[in-house]
């Protein structure tokens, strides 16, 4: 790892007259660290070898689960791999272990942590190096990252173009508080078998989870989509998945769950490949 302007990590905010040109090297790993108000805020960065500053980049932020960090979901999700040769991923990391999800109910919401903070200085820190835009800038997240994700879908939709949850339905506070300004599509994947973050839902106060459908449902009409939804079979490996998809909504977005009939509480890899349904929806192809 060749460093840029400072040994083994760059500063943006604090120390942003420390550096000069782009965050990291070309086609290597680099840590990069914002100043979120007084505090210090940590992720792991991808760019890809061969992207330049003036070339037109994806930016795809990857939330961890409960109690990780970025730099081992980096290495344990494998979306690397699964990412275009102009995609920057960064894999932030949570300050408590958890992402501030909007209910209320877990450390990172009762300290008031800034994760919206956090993002909106990475996409910027990002940004100012090299040519991103809003209509290039995703963000997907497994398990309490996707309970996050959902809340970047609904403050923060004027920042990405396109948010996805893996193994994970939408908080019920979250959703008595959320309305979308500019709007987000949204992707749930969710398997039946979960027994973590339950396909079914929960009633439990302040951690209730509204139920993968009713997830679905609720974007649906949070972004004015056309109806009836569209149901049809589509296949990842030896896998197949039951889509539920809803188009025609606001500002030419789109909401889909895609449902997987033996799926327990994981990232998937391989049967299905969750990395590749989601580019998929992300980069709409």
């Amino acid at each position: 790892m060749r460093p840029v302007c400072l040994p083994a990590l760059f500063v943006f905010g604090l120390l942003a007259t420390a550096c000069d040109s782009a965050p990291g090297p070309e086609g290597s790993d680099f840590n990069l660290i914002v100043a979120v108000g007084d505090t210090l805020r940590e992720a792991r960065v991808r760019v890809p070898a061969g992207l330049t500053a003036s070339q037109p980049a994806h930016l795809l932020i990857a939330l961890h689960g409960s109690n990780d960090t970025g730099p081992n979901f980096k290495a344990g999700s494998k979306l690397d791999e699964a990412g275009t040769d102009d995609m920057i991923i960064a894999y932030p990391t949570a300050a408590k272990g958890n992402w501030a999800e909007g209910c209320n109910c877990n450390i990172a919401d009762r300290l008031q942590i800034d994760d919206l903070g956090f993002m909106s200085a990475l996409i910027d820190s990002i940004s100012t190096v090299y040519n991103i835009s809003r209509e290039r800038t995703y963000a997907m997240g497994f398990s309490q990252g996707g309970l996050f994700a959902y809340r970047l879908g609904c403050v923060m939709g004027r920042d990405f173009t396109a948010v996805a949850a893996v193994s994970a339905p939408m908080s019920k506070p979250l959703s008595e508080s959320c309305s979308p300004g500019t709007a987000a599509s949204v992707l749930t994947l969710h398997g039946r078998e979960d027994r973590v973050l339950p396909w079914t839902g929960s009633d439990n106060g302040a951690w209730s989870l509204l139920s993968a459908p009713e997830t679905t449902l609720f974007w649906s009409h949070a972004l004015q989509c056309d109806r009836p939804a569209t149901e049809e079979t589509v296949t990842s490996g030896d896998a197949r998945l039951k889509s539920t998809r809803y188009q025609g909504c606001r500002g030419g977005t789109r909401v889909t769950l895609l449902e997987m009939p033996e799926g327990e509480h994981a990232w998937y890899t391989r049967d299905p490949d969750g990395r590749d349904l989601v580019m998929d929806f992300f980069l709409r192809r």
